[in-house]
């Protein structure tokens, strides 16, 4: 299915070679067998000494062995080397070795396979097995396992060059170091791109392409979508699910159709604006809109061009033909097969009476007097003479003016006053005449209102006693007057005023919205001893007389003056003095 990429590893997965074998000395013989010291380094091809290396790349493993003082010369030594039990061996011949001397051999090998590995390194003369002397080592070979789980994208339908859709691969790394992979992102087995993605080791990424499918000449319909790449081996997969791509095309509609003017007298210009519409998914040039109006073709405006998701406006002035009498004509922009219509009214040259507005208070109420007023205008060709204008209140006619001429163009405002009457608090149709026009209005005629009245609803004092205080002190006492406005109208005459006998405590003009309640608090300054009575009163045309007086009583006591303390504990003191000097 998949992208048109080499399938091939990019490493070569041969076995690796053994080379650098040292050859015995010549003429040497068997000897004793013994033990032997043996050390074992590994060389990666940089350099590098480190039992770690990529797997792939050749590594230079070197034995040094040697025969330790106090053990036997020997005649036929040689170096096994053998890797994880017998998927690697070599042999080394090394000859004789005599007591004190070394020799050293490096082995060649190119594991080809990443993870760890077992080597052993023997030494051993002739065919003395129990004298042989074994080295075990330990070798992690590194390599990245790379491979395509799954492939998404995040639409799977798209405009082609328009919409832009990210085309994500699901990396997986089964080895044991991190790589980085060349993935290739594919459409029905051609390549889109290639985009370099690591992967930890062990660990998963995405490999994100963001794409809007544009200059390979796809065709509307479904398609696969994949990914592959080439790591240890080569992978590929495919979405499970197809795209859907559509190439962009142009789509126009006539949206609307509109007239500077839904009249006009004959000969009389009018610009009609067709508004065009491109909801489509390409350019459209060179477009041709047609207008009409039912009878034949009134013109066309050519070489219009409408972007993609434009609307754009075309314009065409028509001038009205000759007509005996008012005409109403359905005039049609049409481009393709959409079209849209208006209707205009050519108007014959007579005087005709418009109403171009009427207006009526707001806030009205059965009873009151108020201006209604009306504009009435000539749009007609020829003058008017004896125009009236009326108000009715549905059927029932409120004023009329006198009779008036107008000139062809113009304008007179005409104000009557009229007295409401009728059903209170219910919707009242207004209409105003002229000349057969005619203009109506709906208002809410109101009721009267019921004037203010502001009752005292409580009047308390807090503390209501006091006791113990400082001698001829003055004291403090909270006031507090709750009115309430039973009323529909809020209060503009009426005044609080608080007294403590002639002594004015408070007074304030009390403004209280109709069915309102109002809470007012005063601080009440008395002095002297025994009980203190406060009144508040309501004055003014809106005070309530059956409620317009409360009163409240508090009470204050003293406790003995200082000075009289003083006087009794002199006393005390002379009688304990005398008593003492008596005794």
């Amino acid at each position: 299915m998949m992208c048109n990429r080499n399938k091939g590893l990019t490493l070569l997965l041969a076995l690796g070679l053994l080379a650098g074998v040292l050859v015995a000395p010549a003429g040497a013989a068997p000897g004793r067998a013994g033990n032997f010291e043996l050390s074992v380094k590994f060389m990666d091809a940089t350099g590098a000494t480190s039992n770690v290396s990529d797997a792939g790349s050749q590594v230079n493993i070197t034995v040094n062995v040697s025969v330790p003082a106090g053990m036997e010369n020997v005649t036929d030594l040689k170096l096994v080397l053998d890797i994880d039990s017998g998927g690697v061996q070599a042999e080394a011949p090394v000859g004789a070795l005599n007591e004190g001397e070394f020799r050293e051999h490096t082995f060649q090998w190119t594991p080809v396979v990443y993870g760890d590995h077992l080597v052993v390194v023997t030494a051993i003369n002739g065919t003395d097995a129990a004298g042989q002397t074994v080295s075990t080592q330990h070798f992690k070979a590194l390599g990245s396992d790379i491979t395509v789980r799954s492939v998404e994208a995040s639409a799977y339908t798209a405009l082609i060059g328009v919409d832009e859709v990210t085309l994500s691969a699901a990396l997986a790394n089964a080895g044991n170091a991190p790589g980085t992979a060349g993935v290739t992102f594919c459409i029905d087995g051609t390549p889109l791109a290639t985009v370099d993605q690591d992967v930890p080791e062990g660990g998963a990424a995405n490999a994100v392409l963001v794409t809007d499918f544009s200059g390979y000449d796809l065709t509307d319909g479904e398609h696969v979508i994949g990914a592959s790449l080439t790591d240890w081996r080569y992978s590929e997969a495919a979405s499970t699910e197809n795209i859907t791509l559509t190439n962009p095309a142009a789509r126009l509609a006539v949206e609307s159709l509109t007239a500077s003017d839904g009249s006009g007298l004959e000969g009389a210009n009018i610009t009609l604006t067709a508004l065009i519409n491109n909801s489509g998914t390409a350019n459209a040039p060179d477009q041709t809109v047609e207008f009409s109006d039912g009878s034949g073709v009134l013109g066309l405006v050519h070489n219009i061009s409408v972007g993609m998701g434009q609307t754009r406006p075309v314009i065409f002035v028509w001038s009205l033909p000759d007509v005996a009498a008012d005409t109403n004509l359905t005039v049609t922009a049409s481009l393709g097969a959409s079209s849209a219509s208006v209707n205009v009214t050519v108007l014959a040259r007579l005087a005709r009476i418009l109403l171009s507005s009427f207006t009526v208070p707001d806030g009205l109420r059965i009873g009151d007097e108020v201006n209604f007023t009306a504009t009435v205008r000539n749009n007609g060709t020829g003058d008017a003479t004896g125009v009236v204008v009326e108000f009715f209140d549905g059927a029932t006619r409120l004023a009329g003016s006198g009779p008036f001429n107008l000139s062809v163009g113009s304008s007179k405002a005409v104000s009557l006053p009229v007295r409401l009457s009728g059903t209170p608090d219910a919707l009242h149709t207004f209409i105003a005449r002229a000349g057969g026009a005619e203009l109506n209005l709906t208002k809410n005629v109101a009721h009267t209102p019921v004037p203010a009245r502001v009752a005292i609803s409580s009047f308390t004092v807090s503390p209501s006693r006091r006791e113990n205080q400082p001698q001829d002190s003055t004291q403090s006492y909270t006031l507090t007057a709750v009115m309430q406005n039973s009323g529909e109208v809020k209060s503009a005459n009426c005044t609080l005023t608080i007294r403590e006998g002639a002594r004015v405590v408070a007074s304030e003009n009390i403004a209280l919205e109709g069915g309102g309640n109002l809470t007012k608090t005063y601080t009440w300054k008395v002095k002297g001893a025994g009980g203190h009575t406060a009144t508040a009163a309501l004055t003014g045309s809106e005070a309530d007389p059956a409620a317009s007086t409360k009163t409240a009583r508090c009470t204050l006591e003293y406790t003995p003056g200082f000075e009289v303390l003083l006087l009794v504990g002199a006393i005390v003191v002379a009688a304990l003095l005398f008593r003492r000097s008596t005794g």
